[in-house]
């Protein structure tokens, strides 16, 4: 069995520790229990698609990251 298969440019299909079953990766999700515990990105997805993962997790500023002054009180 390989350590992993790439599907396509953005799917790769990585086996477990225990050898018993693949995960589905991409660049945003992986089938592993660790994505699904901590909403990722899991080492999967950090050692197969390093470049994505990096400008996913650091977006461009936007109006939803702009900062936010507290409110005063009046």
């Amino acid at each position: 069995m390989p350590s992993f298969y790439r599907l396509s440019g953005e799917i790769v299909l990585v086996i477990s520790n225990n050898k018993d079953r693949y995960y589905v990766v991409t660049p945003k999700a992986c089938s592993c229990p660790s994505f699904t515990y901590r909403g990722g990105p899991c080492k999967h997805q950090r050692k197969y698609f390093a470049e994505t993962i990096t400008t996913w997790q650091n977006p461009s500023p936007g109006p939803r990251g702009a900062r936010q002054e507290p409110l005063q009180d009046a």
